[in-house]
């Protein structure tokens, strides 16, 4: 199982003791993604693979130590004209409040190679006992569009960092991505908001706020900040021939071989207005202090799995989670 790492927002300018043309050499040719209308020199040996609940493919390393190393690629239309630099200012503060053991490094300008300039910051954090440094390149691109590339590695791995400095300088955003959506949306009480893409419909809860989530492909649903923590729910669908309840017992076994601070307090079934069932389980992040809420449905052509986190404390999450769930429905393709 690959060992990916979230994503979120931000920007540097490095200065490291490899020239240019040293490094030109760790990388192999062009490659483009169609869908996104960019393209990128990736590290030599790299690969590109499929990363769930994300439109583009991301890009994975060697494995070391336990730890693959990758490359993730989002994008966002820019909301109201707000700057960069503001955009960067308050994705950080999100990043920080929702990452365990969360150190910023640096933060500074990168000049890429297409004359453009990204805004870097430099960020380490701990997940499964394992040190990584997190880098999130954010730059403007064509058709008001706004590109984030996370680049995860070792804390220690500086062979990968300075190629990955290196790779997100050739990155080019050529065309206009396929996603014009807006970047938050609200709802009155009570109304239902329709995912097209991913053919689901819901309730969100109220004053709640619909929004593009990192890495996700459809928007998440926010919630208050609880105790520093960022209470949200996230959508993701994915193919699968298994019956619902293996389904949900794979992923939620993949998920804590790979977190083993989280636990299982309680797996059962939820009935949906619709008629449909959802396996939930209910968990808890032990390092984190949260609550977890896991939702599995079977749609038409995909399982799609919800997961709701709160801090460990706040006695009306699982109602109000639950409550959301249960109003979901798959509309026609």
């Amino acid at each position: 199982m690959l060992t990916y790492v979230k994503i979120s927002t931000l920007l540097i300018v490095v200065c490291f003791s490899c020239s240019a043309t040293e490094l030109a050499g760790t990388l192999d040719d062009k490659i483009r993604d169609d869908r996104g209308g960019f393209s990128i020199q990736p590290p030599k040996g790299w690969k590109e693979v499929e990363f769930p609940g994300s439109k583009y493919k991301a890009l994975k390393g060697e494995r070391k130590n336990g730890f693959s190393p990758n490359v993730v690629f989002s994008d966002y239309p820019i909301n109201n004209g707000e700057s960069l630099d503001s955009y960067v200012d308050r994705n950080m503060v999100a990043v920080e409040l929702a990452t365990p053991h969360f150190k910023l490094l640096k933060r500074f300008e990168l000049k890429l190679n297409s004359g453009s300039t990204a805004v870097a910051v430099i960020t380490s954090n701990e997940q499964n006992n394992i040190k990584v440094q997190q880098s999130y390149y954010m730059l403007d691109g064509i058709d008001h569009r706004r590109w984030i590339i996370c680049c995860s590695t070792l804390v220690d791995d500086t062979t990968s960092e300075e190629t990955l400095a290196a790779s997100v300088k050739t990155f080019v955003h050529e065309k206009p991505g396929s996603d014009k959506t807006p970047i938050s949306i609200k709802l009155e009480p009570g109304a239902r908001y329709v995912e097209s893409k991913g053919h689901y419909s819901f309730v969100p809860p109220e004053k709640w706020e619909l929004r593009n989530a990192p890495n996700y492909e459809y928007k998440a649903v926010y919630g208050p900040i609880v105790d520093k923590t960022v209470v949200r729910m996230t959508f993701v669908d994915e193919k699968s021939n298994l019956s619902l309840n293996d389904y949900a017992t794979q992923v939620w076994t993949n998920a804590t071989q790979s977190h083993p601070e989280v636990e299982k307090l309680e797996q059962s079934e939820l009935k949906l207005d619709s008629g449909d069932r959802a396996v939930r389980i209910r968990g808890h992040n032990k390092s984190a202090k949260t609550q977890l809420n896991f939702y599995f449905i079977k749609g038409e052509s995909a399982m799609l799995m919800i997961s709701a986190r709160a801090p460990e404390d706040w006695d009306g999450f699982p109602d109000t989670s639950d409550t959301c769930v249960k109003t979901l429905k798959f509309e026609k393709q």
